[in-house]
Parts: C-alpha cells; sequence; structure tokens
C-alpha cells in the first residue's frame, strides 16, 4: 500500500492521514480505510 514517504495519489494524502496505513490508531482511520483501499485497487 501507499507508504507515507511515497504519497502516491495527491488526493489520498488529502483524505486521510498518512499514517493510517500503519498506525490502526484513531476510530476514523479504521471507517475510511475500506473506502480507501477500494478507491486505491479500482
Amino acid at each position: 500500500m501507499v507508504r507515507p514517504g511515497t504519497k502516491r495519489p495527491a488526493t489520498f494524502m488529502m483524505d486521510e492521514p498518512p499514517d493510517d496505513d500503519e498506525t490502526p490508531g484513531p476510530p476514523t482511520t479504521s471507517m475510511t480505510t475500506p473506502s480507501k483501499l477500494a478507491r486505491l485497487s479500482a
């Protein structure tokens, strides 16, 4: 997946925090993860 340092899609960086890939911390991350996966896969 996209690493914080890579910051491939600019929209991804704007939408979600870069560390959501590595850190399962905030609840927002868990909620956005499925949509993020769908967006990156599609």
